[in-house]
Formats: C-alpha cells, structure tokens, sequence
C-alpha cells in the first residue's frame, strides 16, 4: 500500500486559551475495487443492498426490558438503535448524536438534533462541551452529558446509559462462504469486530482491507495487524 502522509497546524484562540496544535494523520491509497468483489457492510438492515454486498447477517438488536429514569439531560446517542429509549425520555434539554446517518433517522423520528460528531468519535462531544459558547447558549458541559448507548460499550463520559443489546445468531455455511470471498469489510463497532474475529475469523479473508469511520472503531482496528483504512462515512463506502 501507499500511503500519504498528511500535515495539519491549527493556532488561534478559544476560550481564552492559546490554541498551537499540530497534527499527523496517515491516508492510505485509494481503495480499488471492481464491480464484481464482493464487500461486507456492517449493519443489518438496508433499503438498497447492491448484489455484491453482504449485510451483517449475525447481529440484531433489542431494546432493554428496564431503562434507566433519565430527564432534564443532554444526551449523546450513539446509534440510531437508540431511537426507541429516546422516545421513552422527557424533559430533553439537548440532543447530539454520533454520525449523520444517526441524524437523520433521530430527526425522521420527531426530534431535534443540535449537532453530531460527524462519525469522529466522542472526543469531537468533548471538545464541543468545553465550549464557552455553548455552555452560555444550552447549558451543556461534558459532566451533565448522558450518553445513550449499546451492551458493554465504553464511553469517557460519566453517565452512561445501556439501552438496547445485541442478540448474535450463528451464520450458516452459505454466509460464511459469502463472509470469505470479501474484499473489503466496513464496521461499525468494536463490538462487532470482537464477535466476529472471535467466532468466524478463519472464514475472514486474510487478503481483505478494513476500514471504518474515525473513532472507537478505527481505534479497534488499528490494534490489530490488517491491512485497513478510514473512510469519511458509510455513504463513501457505498460509492466504492
């Protein structure tokens, strides 16, 4: 692979603090695939699949029996498979979300939504509610943030709420035949990626680029030896 290196210098003044940052970050070379590989897409529902995608066929998800009493909250929703406790919430004071995929759907289901971390990760949340400006306009710092959230997923902030759970089923042999011929696989949790490196990681081909949206989950993968990549949404793998 070629990669590029890429450097970034941001200086300026923020909340009355002196801002001189420099950053590095890695891009890997395009992705090239024909129309004919087949790519994996790590959600398990979708409007428009193309003949050579394959869905997460092993992961469902439940909304939890008992949820926690929350009001008077500003919430950070991880997924759009929080959508159903949101409902079960009064008194939002304001809503952020993780990515625009998640937006959209938080927004088609009746509510506002102040702004999201553009699939960067929860340290774009953090930095948002160091800001003096926002805690002057809504209130929000990051230690009144409630994060709703996913079975066993690890957030720094301190309220954290699990609201839904994945339930697993076991793949069958056409599937996991389907699983090894992928070129390419996108996930969307580290969750996902320890279920299936756990249970089917002879079935995942060794050849294959991994990718994902910034954050936990590139964080996952980049822990491991793959060959893997960014990519800036789930929309730019689909144009793949």
């Amino acid at each position: 692979e070629i990669h590029q290196q890429i450097y970034v210098t941001e200086r300026g003044e923020v909340d009355h603090q002196n801002i001189d940052e420099h950053y590095k970050y890695q891009a890997c070379s395009p992705i090239k695939l024909s129309s004919k590989d087949i790519r994996f897409l790590g959600i398990n529902k979708t409007q428009h699949p193309k003949e050579n995608t394959l869905i997460d066929q092993a992961t469902s998800y439940r909304l939890k029996n008992q949820l926690p009493a929350i009001s008077q909250a500003h919430l950070f929703v991880t997924s759009s498979h929080c959508i159903a406790a949101l409902k079960q919430i009064s008194n939002i004071k304001t809503i952020w979300c993780a990515g625009t995929k998640s937006f959209k759907k938080i927004v088609q289901a009746g509510f506002w939504v102040n702004g999201c971390s553009d699939s960067l990760g929860h340290q774009e949340l953090i930095w948002l509610a160091k800001s003096k400006l926002l805690a002057l306009m809504s209130g929000i710092e990051t230690k009144n943030i409630a994060v709703l959230t996913g079975e066993e997923s690890p957030s720094p902030f301190q309220h954290v709420y699990q609201v839904y759970d994945r339930e697993y089923k076991k793949l069958n042999e056409h599937d996991l035949k389907l699983l090894q011929s992928c070129e390419l696989y996108y996930w969307i949790s580290p969750k996902q990626i320890e279920h299936y490196f756990t249970l089917y990681k002879a079935w995942i081909n060794p050849n294959a680029i991994h990718c994902s949206g910034a954050g936990k989950t590139y964080d996952a993968l980049s822990k491991m030896n793959l060959a893997k990549t960014q990519l800036l949404s789930m929309q730019e793998f689909k144009k793949l």
